[in-house]
Parts: structure tokens; sequence; C-alpha cells
């Protein structure tokens, strides 16, 4: 972060209002959830290729081929008494009553529409719905606490895109960077007249040279879903960012293990998926937890403006909509901070205040007020509202109190050394 003295400013008149300043060399990580990448095997299945068809049932012929052959078998042991049917299994015991119950009721309804034969007509609809319902496999219903499969494969979840359509059944499209998969991604995903099944929700990206760090150049694949993956298992991969097997997707070289990873789309997803507590504990990993460095493992507290402008400099140009910021110790009364709030005016951390400090996209009270007052025009030159850019990214930051289990960081924003 640059410091005071780096432009030539007087610490004295910079921190002339009522908040105090300090002078610190220090290191600012930042982070979106959404710019986190998770393993593809984690959210859908990976395998390129159709699996292999089921074999084909046995046909009538060898079954009553089967059934002659054991009753000539019989004839010729003399043995042509008649057995009791065996037990039948639970699958078929289950067609068997459920064919029964089928049966009754449409026995039932056929009754049901005597000598009026426009009710015998609406009667037979009902028999043919009710016939063809007890068919499908999912109408049948399942054991208690039985989940339902939902295979998700790479191929059911690809765009129908003309850019993606020749390489469906292939690696993907070749020789792009991540970044270029992702610009591609964001390219379909605001495309004018596009159908949903055209927009890409997620891309998938896997190296072609593993082992080198300067070919940067892989398979890309773009998604319409990002399968079973939610938003909140992109913002735990910054909890496990210096997991060796958890970060794969980040390394420079993968090496062998060299996974398809999976990113979500910039523009497309609110991930806004933290909370203050989930804030604290990311900012506490450390990459050596034995030797922190000096004033890391903490959330973000500014010492100047200085510092509170260029944090919320960094979060927009990361585009982070909003971080969890650390709350100062207010047991001896009001805190200034160095935060704008959305009056314009520094932000005040009150006495016995018990929520969180969240720094979010927005538009403050002067910008609502010169908007429904356009004809101000003295004071909308001053605080011109940001234009509809259909993003929340092109709006200012404020500080803002919010309740501290409010799933609200779309980021972390938080110092990994410092120096005073």
């Amino acid at each position: 972060m640059p410091r005071i003295a780096d432009y030539g400013l007087d610490l004295i008149v910079e921190g002339a209002s009522d908040a105090p300043s300090e002078e610190r060399q220090a290191c600012l990580f930042t982070r979106r959830v959404a710019a986190s990448m998770l393993r593809l095997d984690r959210c859908m299945d990976t395998s390129l290729t159709s699996p292999l068809p089921p074999p084909p049932p046995l046909s009538d012929v060898v079954d009553r081929e089967r059934e002659q052959s054991a009753l000539r078998q019989r004839w010729k042991l003399g043995d042509l008494e008649t057995y009791e049917m065996p037990r039948r299994t639970d699958k078929a015991q289950w067609d068997f009553e459920a064919e029964a119950a089928i049966q009754a009721t449409t026995n039932l309804l056929r009754a049901l529409g005597g000598d009026d034969p426009a009710l015998r007509g609406e009667l037979e609809q009902t028999i043919q719905e009710l016939r063809t319902a007890s068919t499908d496999n999912a109408a049948q219903g399942r054991r208690l606490m039985q989940r339902n499969e939902y295979k998700l494969s790479i191929q059911s979840s690809l765009i129908t895109h003309a850019v993606m359509a020749p390489y469906a059944q292939s690696m993907g499209i070749p020789g792009l960077t991540s970044s270029s998969c992702q610009t591609l991604c964001e390219a379909t995903s605001t495309a004018t007249g596009a159908s949903p099944s055209e927009r890409c929700r997620a891309f998938g990206f896997r190296r072609a040279a593993p082992f080198s760090v300067v070919d940067k150049t892989g398979w890309c694949l773009l998604f319409q879903r990002a399968g079973a993956c939610k938003v909140e298992d992109f913002g735990a991969a910054l909890l496990t960012r210096h997991i060796d097997s958890e970060s794969v997707c980040h390394q420079s070289a993968p090496g062998l293990s060299n996974p398809w990873c999976i990113g979500l789309a910039w523009t497309e997803y609110d991930d806004r998926a933290l909370t203050h507590a989930d804030a604290v504990e990311i900012a506490a990993q450390l990459p050596n937890a034995l030797h922190p460095s000096p004033g890391a493992a903490g959330l973000f507290l500014p010492r100047s403006v200085l510092e509170a402008m260029f944090a919320l400099a960094t979060a927009r140009k990361n585009r982070v909509m909003s971080f969890w910021a650390a709350s100062p110790n207010n047991e001896q009364g009001d805190v200034r901070m160095h935060w704008p709030s959305e009056n314009g005016k520094k932000f005040v951390y009150r006495k016995d205040e018990h929520r969180c400090i969240l720094v979010s996209s927005g538009v403050g009270a002067t910008e609502r007020m010169c908007h429904a007052h356009p004809s101000n025009h003295s004071v909308k030159t001053l605080h011109e509202p940001p234009k509809s850019t259909g993003s929340t990214v092109s709006m200012h930051r404020f500080a803002r109190l919010r309740p501290c289990d409010a799933k609200l960081g779309a980021g972390v924003l938080h110092v990994v050394i410092s120096a005073a």
C-alpha cells in the first residue's frame, strides 16, 4: 500500500479530521469469491465421452428356449409335478402390487362411467394418463431417505453456442489460456439475443503443458451451469487456498495432477456468500502459521484516508463488490474511522455497537437525493449518480453496519504483512 510520505503529504494535515492517522508499510491481499477455481470433478462427471451402452436384454426367443429345455429335462427325469412359484424379488413384488393397484383403479373408473358416453370418454383419457404415468420409473416412488440420482456430465452442461459446438465431443477449444477462456465465457454470456442455453455461466480449463511455467495454454470448455457446485463452494476455496491439493488450479505448474478446473463467470453470479466469521477465518489462514508475518491474520482496518481509498480502489479493480472490515475497539466511546459513509462524511462506529462493518457498493444518500432532484445542477455536478451499466461494480463503495451472520461478503481484503 502507498504511504502518505510517498505523495509528499504531511501526516498532521492529512489527519485534520477527528480520525487519527498513522503511517505504516503494508501489503494487501484481495481476492473475489468468483475468482476462485475448483477441481471440475467436484462439480460434475469429467468423462468427455458417453459411457458404453448397457448390454441388450435377452429376447423372448431365448427365454422360451430355456423354458422348453428345462421342461424336457424334467420330463426325462419324470419330475412333472407342479411346484409352488418361487418368491419374487423386491422389485418384482413392487411391480406386481403396483400393477394390481392400477388395474383395480382402472376397473373402478370404468365402473364409474356407467351409461354416460361423455363421462366414459373422459374417464378413458384419465385411465390412459394413469397408465402412462405408471410406466415412468420416477413416478413409482422411492424408499424412505433414498436420494434421486443426478448425473451431471460435461456434455449435458456445455453451452449450445456456435463457438462451442464444434468442440463439444472433443477435449474442448484448444490453444487458449485461462484468462482467454474466461474472456470468451464473458463474450457469450453478454451476447445480445442469445438464448439461455447459449450463455456461459462457468468455464472449464485444463493445461496442455502442466510442467511448464511459461506455456499457459490449454483446453477451454464453456458451461451453462457450474454443475453441483454453488457459490459457497467457491467461497470455501479461499479458506483452503494454502493447501496444495486444493489450490492446484491456481498453481503455475500443476504437474502430474493437472486436473480440469472450473471457474465462474464474472458478471453473471451474485457471489455474496461470506459472513463476518468466514472472512475472519479466511484472513487467519497463513502460509506459515508457525512464523506469521507482523500484522497478518486479521481483517483490514485502515489507519489513514489514503489506506482506505487505496483499499476501495483495489476492491474495485478486482471487482469485489463487498467485503468485511475489522471493527475498532469502541469500549471508550464512539470511534471515527477513515471509511466513507453514505452521507459523504467519515464513518462513525458507535459505542456499544455489536454489528459488523461491511464495505459494499451502492448509491449513497447524496447521490439518491441528486437523482431524485435532477434540477439541482450545482450539487449534481459534484455528485453525479453512477450510470446504469447493468452491474453494481461501477457504483461507489461505502461502509455500512450489517448483521455479522449475514452472507454479504463477495471477497476478502486483509493485510498479509505490516510494519509501522
